[in-house]
């Protein structure tokens, strides 16, 4: 099931274009739930079993859009049944900082950094997998990561702790040796 519909746009005037577009395509059903509150996440998307190969937004939005009808629950109400199943939500956010030198060297920094805490939470496992994932205490991850394409280091942050996103994000940042 899915209880979020996610919008890929990057720039505000696309995303009210797209807001537009959406509430004329789909008037009869805004009518009967009302707007939609879309949250915005640049790389995230859903993939459906069944149906096209590649992650779609536009399929996610319409599942979202049938599933609200099919219950007459609003996102909000949706997303309480979601969090009872699954024990709360988890707060997300992402930084980007350009960095130079040999990518090598700083994996080397990060690996010596091998920091205890990240955020006030104890870091409970380091995962080398796809860049440096270090698991926290909360059931929560920060990630440092590499740029396939260009000189910029990804670090990403999901915790259960939304007043500490900003400082495991910070922290990050300089386990990265880029702050």
């Amino acid at each position: 099931m899915l209880f979020l519909f996610v919008v890929g746009c990057l720039e505000l005037g696309e995303q009210e274009f797209l807001f537009a577009k959406a509430k004329e395509m789909f008037q009869i059903v805004a009518l009967q739930v009302g707007f939609i509150d879309v949250e915005q996440r640049q790389f995230l998307s859903y993939a459906f079993r069944g149906n096209v190969p590649e992650r779609d937004g536009i399929l996610a939005g319409l599942y979202m859009l049938d599933f609200m009808v099919k219950t007459g629950k609003k996102p909000t109400e949706l997303l309480k049944d979601l969090f009872a199943k699954v024990g709360g939500e988890y707060f997300y956010d992402r930084v980007d900082s350009p960095f130079s030198g040999d990518p090598a060297a700083r994996k080397k920094i990060i690996m010596d950094n091998n920091p205890k805490t990240l955020g006030g939470l104890k870091v409970t496992e380091l995962v080398t997998v796809d860049g440096f994932q270090f698991r926290l205490e909360d059931g929560g991850w920060m990630l440092i990561r590499f740029s396939g394409t260009e000189p910029i280091l990804r670090v990403y942050c999901e915790t259960r702790h939304g007043d500490k996103v900003k400082e495991i994000l910070e922290d990050g940042l300089r386990v990265a040796g880029v702050k």
